[in-house]
């Protein structure tokens, strides 16, 4: 049964991508990882809720590490979601995607007062279709069991929470409406995936890390899904090391890796989120999203311009130069008469620099600093006193600092800088 499911996610991968209007999860990155496939057999045909689980009591802190599980709305690729979590020194960082064009949501993401990032969502997987929505638990103890729900609140509404047991404190990810009431499908697959590292040379800078995943449950139906076998996926699933254990709860999964530290990192600049991979799996509900009448796609172009570039003019001809008439040497020169009073010179007065001039500085000087908005001005120096050339000095400091992580964004810029002048 694995080799077959090998075969046909080999077969699919393989398989050109059908007409759309947009792109699908398989155009996204590809991190590398280690999967694992859960089955709820006895489940209906649609699962209407789901809670994924994780250990994290050996987790080694580490940026580059995501923790998530992937489900499906129905054969597509493009009907691919998935729900997951992501540690930071102080805080968890949760994300709620779906990929299905047409999603939509009512939580848009907005600025707060001090214009940082609300939580919330927006209409946008990563430049795909779909809507991806994050949210941040304040915490620096990442030992314990973490849950991450997903369930039907309405007839196409679907919502994501994360859940600390410890605490108990529950905290919602986000909310999105599918163009479709479908459900589930109860094939479901956890995966743990490395978001930097595998740009060193032969896949070396994979990190280490230990996690344990728990049997995703359906309270629904009151199922349990077995955990099959883990597997590594991505680019590096060579160099991905890793030993998996039977546990009470579920399955141990820990990776050796190449080094816990790796020095090619991805600039603290790029602040577009993690997609994690989803490789398409075989199951008795697969089946080719391409309908027969579509045509493969061509070889991808390289980006150009929404603006198609004119035609160059063909350069007319000059014409053939009229002969220069010949000086001549011997011609004499008029007297200059020493007596003549010379003309005062007006002073040129100084051409003043025009609108466009001036839009074009003030762009100019828009785009030296990392904020567009006051709102953003305000929230990135608000403990600098004004001091603009103090504040710039600290934020490029914080992007030096957090260049090593692999996901960073405005909010952690905005809370590193502010740590600075206190």
């Amino acid at each position: 049964m694995s080799s077959l499911r090998t075969l046909f996610r080999a077969a699919l991968v393989a398989v050109p991508f059908c007409n759309a209007e947009l792109g699908t999860v398989q155009d996204l990155g590809t991190p590398s990882g280690v999967q694992v496939h859960a089955e709820f057999a006895n489940a209906p045909k649609d699962l209407r809720d789901v809670v994924f689980s994780y250990d994290f009591s050996k987790v080694d802190l580490e940026y580059s590490w995501q923790y998530g599980a992937a489900f499906w709305f129905g054969n597509a690729r493009e009907d691919v979601a998935y729900i997951a979590i992501q540690p930071y020194p102080t805080y968890i960082r949760a994300s709620f995607y779906s990929f299905t064009p047409g999603t939509t949501t009512r939580f848009p993401r907005d600025l707060d007062e001090n214009g940082n990032w609300k939580p919330g969502c927006i209409m946008s997987a990563d430049g795909v279709a779909g809507v991806s929505c994050h949210n941040f638990l304040d915490k620096s103890d990442h030992g314990g069991l973490f849950n991450l729900s997903v369930t039907n609140t309405g007839p196409n509404t679907w919502s994501g929470k994360f859940i600390d047991t410890i605490t108990g404190k529950e905290l919602p990810i986000g909310e999105w409406t599918l163009p479709h009431s479908r459900g589930i499908r109860p094939g479901v697959d956890y995966f743990l995936e490395a978001l930097r590292g595998a740009k060193e040379p032969a896949c070396a800078g994979i990190p280490g890390t230990v996690t344990t995943f728990v049997r995703p449950y359906c309270s629904s139906s009151g199922e349990s899904a077995p955990l099959e076998e883990p597997y590594a996926i991505g680019p590096c699933k060579k160099n991905v090391r890793f030993e998996t254990r039977n546990v009470g709860s579920g399955r141990e999964v820990e990776v050796q890796g190449g080094s816990k530290r790796a020095s090619s990192m991805p600039a603290a600049a790029n602040l577009q989120d993690p997609i994690p991979q989803i490789y398409p799996r075989a199951s008795k509900w697969s089946k080719n999203s391409c309908s027969a009448n579509d045509k493969p796609r061509g070889p991808q172009r390289s980006k150009q311009s929404k603006h198609p570039q004119e035609p160059q003019q063909p350069q007319r001809s000059q014409g053939p130069q009229r002969p220069q008439q010949p000086q001549n040497p011997q011609q004499p020169q008029q007297p200059q008469n020493p007596q003549q009073p010379q003309q005062p010179q007006n002073p040129q007065p100084q051409k003043q620099p025009s609108s466009q001039e001036e839009d074009s500085k003030a762009t100019k000087q828009q785009n030296d600093v990392p904020w567009r908005t006051e709102l953003q001005h305000r929230a990135l120096c608000r403990g600098y006193n004004g001091d603009d050339e103090a504040c710039l000095r600290g934020y490029k400091k914080c992007q030096q600092e957090l260049s090593r992580n692999a996901v960073v964004g405005w909010y952690d810029l905005v809370t590193c800088n502010n740590r600075r002048p206190h």
